[in-house]
């Protein structure tokens, strides 16, 4: 860990936080308060949703029965299919990047605005507390820049305030030492979680200061209880970084690496190279789930919902998801994906109803919570892979060849 221990701020830094003052400024001059900041909207502002990453919203409903599309609308994504980053929303408005950032009502499909800025990552979207609008945090190869959520205010032709803080910095991944490519900002606590020089920074979402580094770290943080979890090298742990401080404590866990942690109010499901584990929140391991399918799958996140962990296996000739109870680690049940030319798919995301997956080579997937069943597949024309998904608003958005979709029940 490296606390930002710097006595004066760089002519950068000053820029940033003077930016954010002016933007808080012309914020509550010429942005009145929007239906959006009602907190009772549901949103899904990061990648797997929540802090935690679980990937479940228990407020809002997808597809149940089958999909049909609300709106779509084309989006310019320039990377291969299978690193498409999901949308996310937030106050109303569905965040899409690729070559851009499109920022899309989630409601009609209208086009709100869109921003040249291009990540392979999605974005995160955080109420900061200088301003009364959201704050967009993209997470490109070059460095992280934060933006007005709702595109900035036009005056004369010209956007006003749009970027509100910028700091350079570049992106690499070693497993050995640290370094998350890859890997989506997380925001959480007016704090932007995002790998930049190599290390997992912490910066304030309000005026981009950076609070803290830590340089061993390599997966996406789950953030639960003012901590954020984290795989740490050298070696194959488990770290614990103070989300306020960065002061980390280590916990050996796993006897691979630590791909994907999951943090809930009872514990963490951690997915390592060769098991997944239930480990409790001061570090100890409560189970293993080690079927011999499920290694080399370690790199697949997992949604957790009411007690109930689901990921994937893989074996020679097909694709499965499983439902784990968090309590002990036995298998609930096992759900054959049995979609053609379907290898692998993407993190799952869940409704009390339904369990979504997103496939590499093949259709979106809906498949039943409570029993495994497969409740719907949708393919549109010739789209071969999909994005995670984000659930909001009773539909579910999705990016797939170079398309954002919204899709709803019948």
């Amino acid at each position: 860990m490296v606390p930002d221990t710097t006595a004066s701020l760089s002519r950068r830094q000053v820029l940033g936080a003077g930016g954010a003052v002016l933007a808080a400024t012309l914020g509550a001059r010429f942005f009145p308060q929007s239906p959006g900041d009602d907190t009772t909207r549901v949103e899904w502002p990061m990648t797997q949703r929540d802090p935690g990453a679980t990937g479940y919203t228990p407020t809002s409903s997808g597809p149940v029965t089958d999909a049909t599309i609300r709106w779509k609308q084309p989006l310019d994504t320039g990377f291969p299919a299978y690193s498409v980053p999901s949308p996310v929303v937030a106050d109303g408005v569905v965040y899409a990047i690729g070559q851009e950032l499109l920022a899309v009502d989630a409601v009609s499909g209208d086009i709100r605005f869109r921003r040249p800025y291009a990540a392979d990552v999605a974005p995160a979207v955080e109420r900061a507390r200088a301003y009364r609008t959201p704050t967009v945090a993209i997470h490109s190869a070059d460095g992280v820049t934060a933006l007005h959520g709702h595109g900035g205010h036009e005056v004369g032709g010209q956007s006003v305030a749009a970027t509100r803080w910028t700091v350079l910095g570049g992106r690499d991944a070693d497993l050995l030492d640290g370094g998350g490519s890859g890997v989506p900002p997380v925001a959480a606590d007016g704090i932007v979680l995002a790998y930049t020089d190599d290390s997992l920074t912490a910066f304030d979402a309000s005026s981009g200061r950076v609070r803290w580094r830590e340089a061993t770290a390599f997966t996406r943080p789950a953030v639960h209880g003012g901590v954020a979890y984290v795989g740490v090298g050298p070696g194959y742990a488990l770290g614990a970084i103070d989300l306020e401080t960065g002061a980390v404590e280590r916990f050996e866990v796993a006897n691979g690496f630590v791909r994907a942690v999951t943090a809930t109010e009872t514990g963490l499901v951690v997915g390592t190279d060769d098991a997944l584990l239930g480990v409790a929140l001061d570090g100890s391991v409560d189970w293993r789930f080690d079927d011999d399918a499920y290694r080399g799958w370690g790199d697949t996140r997992v949604a957790v919902a009411d007690g109930t962990a689901y990921t994937g296996i893989d074996t020679a000739d097909s694709s499965s998801l499983i439902a784990i109870d968090t309590a002990d680690g036995s298998l609930e049940w096992e759900s054959s994906i049995s979609v053609e030319h379907a290898d692998s798919f993407e993190p799952p995301a869940v409704t009390d109803d339904v369990v979504y997956v997103p496939t590499n080579g093949g259709p979106l997937v809906g498949i039943e919570r409570a029993t495994g069943d497969l409740a719907w597949q949708f393919q549109d024309g010739e789209t071969r892979s999909w994005s995670t998904v984000a659930l909001a608003n009773d539909a579910l958005y999705a990016v797939s060849d170079g398309t954002l979709y919204a899709l709803e029940e019948p």
